[in-house]
């Protein structure tokens, strides 16, 4: 909120913004002088007027669902970021429609973990995920950004696990450098410079002409093999 008050005192021409989830009171002051466009994550509420530039989260998390039920993987954990921001919730939505095509209830479903996008709540998850008797125990790991997944390698390290033998594992978002570890989680990735690329041609466009009706773009997902995923041994 001080970042953005001191933007809007400075008299800046327009915002791309990443929203927090927090602040949509005064984004939306903000929003009827200042044209807008939003970057990965939408405000919640109808009201905002301005542009959308994101990937496709519903279709990413369903992707990577997918490939671990094809497998036979029915226990997954899904460590999750914050329940306030958007994304998160678009992301849920896509492992759920995948379970439940599985005939798979997540609502009551006890393999589902609150984190900050962190690469601690990922490594935290993998205590938790331990926390199960064997036959109870997740057979494999989604994080629903690159930092929990690498924090649930981490936490795999740690724990002396193997995957995909002990643990299968998959991610949301690129992770740099994956051709230097010993395995190479399973991704669903974006393309930051088509999301940038038309937030930047968007923003021009509303500081020409901010009456503009409300756009959004969309950018499917692209699902990216790694070696981190086999069949479940106690599945």
């Amino acid at each position: 909120e001080k970042h953005l008050k001191l933007l809007a005192s400075r008299g800046v021409d327009a915002l791309v913004l990443n929203s927090c989830g927090e602040s949509d009171p005064l984004i939306l002051n903000i929003n009827r002088t200042i044209p807008m466009v939003l970057v990965n994550r939408r405000l919640n509420t109808p009201e905002f007027h301005g542009d959308l530039a994101d990937c496709n989260n519903v279709l990413g998390m369903y992707l990577l669902t997918k490939e671990l039920l094809s497998f036979g993987h029915k226990r997954i954990l899904l460590i999750e970021g914050p329940s306030r921001l958007s994304n998160v919730k678009e992301r849920f939505r896509g492992f759920q429609t995948a379970m439940e095509e599985a005939g798979i209830d997540v609502l009551h479903y006890p393999y589902r973990i609150e984190g900050d996008f962190s690469v601690e709540s990922g490594f935290h998850a993998i205590d938790y995920l331990l926390h199960f008797s064997e036959e109870l125990r997740p057979t494999a790991v989604i994080g629903t950004n690159n930092m929990t997944t690498l924090g649930a390698m981490k936490g795999i390290i740690h724990h002396n696990l193997s995957v995909p033998t002990d643990i299968s594992l998959a991610g949301f978002n690129t992770i740099e450098y994956t051709e230097l570890m010993v395995f190479h989680p399973t991704i669903a990735a974006f393309d930051p410079y088509k999301i940038g690329h038309s937030a930047g041609v968007s923003i021009l466009e509303r500081i020409h002409d901010n009456t503009i009706e409300n756009r959004e773009y969309i950018f499917p997902p692209t699902l990216i093999s790694g070696n981190s995923i086999c069949t479940p041994k106690n599945g």
